[in-house]
C-alpha cells in the first residue's frame, strides 16, 4: 500500500507501475495506492482493477525504469530487512527493473562494488564506526557521494527504514533532484517502535526525519496492520 507518486505523467506511471511491482514481488494479497498529491484527491485506488483495465498495458506504462534502493545496513541481527530488501532487488532485476542497492557495511569490512542475482550491491564504509555516539548515526560520506551521483539517471528512490543518517539522506537527495521518493517504514512508526529511544527519535523527527516522510511520494507497507501504524 502507498501513496501515489509525484511528478509529470510520465513519472506519475512509473510511480504506479513501481508500486504495482513491489506489491506483486512481496506476494501481498492486496495492492493498493493511497492517493494524496496535487493531482489526486487523498483516497484509495485500486491497482489490480487498474491492471484489469488494461491500465498497465498502456506503452508509457512500461518505460524503462531505474531505481536505487537505500538501507542503513544488511546485518543480520538486525532481522527481516537484511534478507527481504535483497530478495526484492532480485525479483525487481528479474522483472525488468534496473536496480542499485546502496548500504552501509559493518565495521571493520571493506567496502564492496558487486552485481548479484542481477542488480548491483554497493556497500560503504561507516565514518566513526567505533566513536561514541556518533557510530550510532550510521553516516557513510561514500554512500551519500554515490546516491548524489547516481540520481541523474534514477527515475525512483526507494528507501528502506527510519532514523538513521542514510535514511534522512535518501531524502534530501531526492528532493534536490526532484526525483520520487519511497519510503518503506518496516515497522519503525508501529508504537512499540517508538517506544525505544522516544525522545532521541522526536529530536530526530523535528529536526530532519519528519520533513522526509512528509515529502515522500509513496509510504510502502507490507501488511494492513503496519498500514494502520503509518
Amino acid at each position: 500500500s502507498c501513496r501515489r507518486a509525484r511528478g509529470t505523467c510520465a513519472s506519475e506511471l512509473n510511480g504506479l507501475r513501481y508500486c504495482y511491482a513491489i506489491g506483486r514481488q512481496e506476494a501481498l494479497s492486496w495492492s493498493s495506492v493511497l492517493a494524496g498529491s496535487d493531482l489526486m484527491p487523498r483516497g484509495m485506488i485500486d491497482l489490480q482493477s487498474m491492471v484489469n483495465n488494461g491500465y498497465m498495458d498502456r506503452p508509457d506504462c512500461y518505460a524503462k525504469i531505474s531505481v536505487v534502493q537505500i538501507i542503513a545496513g544488511l546485518f543480520a541481527s538486525h532481522g527481516g530487512p537484511s534478507y527481504s530488501v535483497p530478495r526484492l532487488c532480485a525479483a525487481l532485476a528479474a522483472a525488468g527493473v534496473h536496480t542499485t542497492l546502496l548500504s552501509v557495511a559493518a565495521p571493520d569490512t571493506e567496502v564492496s562494488n558487486t552485481v548479484t542475482e542481477g542488480y548491483r550491491d554497493r556497500r560503504f564504509a561507516w565514518n566513526h564506526a567505533h566513536a561514541p555516539i556518533l557510530a550510532g548515526l550510521r553516516r557513510s560520506s561514500g554512500l551519500s557521494a554515490a546516491l548524489r551521483e547516481a540520481l541523474g539517471e534514477t527515475a525512483i528512490v526507494h528507501n528502506h527504514g527510519l532514523w538513521l543518517v542514510p535514511n534522512i539522506v535518501a531524502g534530501w537527495e531526492s528532493a534536490r533532484a526532484q526525483t520520487p521518493l519511497v519510503i518503506s517504514t518496516r515497522g519503525m512508526l508501529s508504537e512499540t517502535a517508538l517506544g525505544f529511544s522516544r525522545m532521541k527519535k522526536r529530536i530526530v523527527w523535528q529536526l530532519a526525519q519528519g520533513a522526509v516522510v512528509r515529502r515522500a511520494a509513496c509510504l510502502h507497507v507490507t501488511s494492513h496492520q503496519e498500514y494502520e501504524e503509518v
